[in-house]
């Protein structure tokens, strides 16, 4: 599985793509530090046809632009595409309204707290029907 992870902590990214590759969730590992990194590769992505990540990966609190400006705005490029990448809100958040507004974006598929571990990492596979 091809994962695109959008997170402006290094240490969290590197800590995620050890976990990713040693559990056999990913085979390759993008990454952007920050929702308006994001948003430019997927929207290059949209309009030139190349693959799109399996899963993104997506922090709130970033810099540039948060993962709340990301959702709303690649919400706007999406419309009407059968081909979204299916998104899962990871993020130190433990406020319920971050987790009710996460719910309201039809792209988001779930919302995880970090740390994030393998069996969050199950659990996605199995919610995503990937084997």
């Amino acid at each position: 599985m091809n994962i695109f992870l959008v997170d402006d902590d290094l240490t969290f990214r590197f800590i995620l793509r050890t976990i990713a590759n040693t559990t056999d969730f990913a085979r390759v590992v993008r990454e952007a530090c920050n929702g308006q990194e994001a948003l430019d590769i997927l929207t290059q992505k949209f309009q030139s046809g190349e693959d799109l990540p399996d899963v993104v990966f997506l922090d709130i609190n970033m810099p540039v632009m948060n993962g709340w400006e990301f959702l709303t705005e690649i919400s706007k490029v999406i419309v009407n595409r059968q081909d979204v990448p299916p998104i899962f809100v990871l993020t130190s958040s433990i406020n319920s309204e971050d987790h009710k507004r996460a719910e309201t974006y039809l792209c988001v598929k779930g919302f995880y707290t970090k740390p994030i571990n393998s069996t969050h990492l199950e659990e996605m596979r199995q919610m995503l029907q990937i084997h």
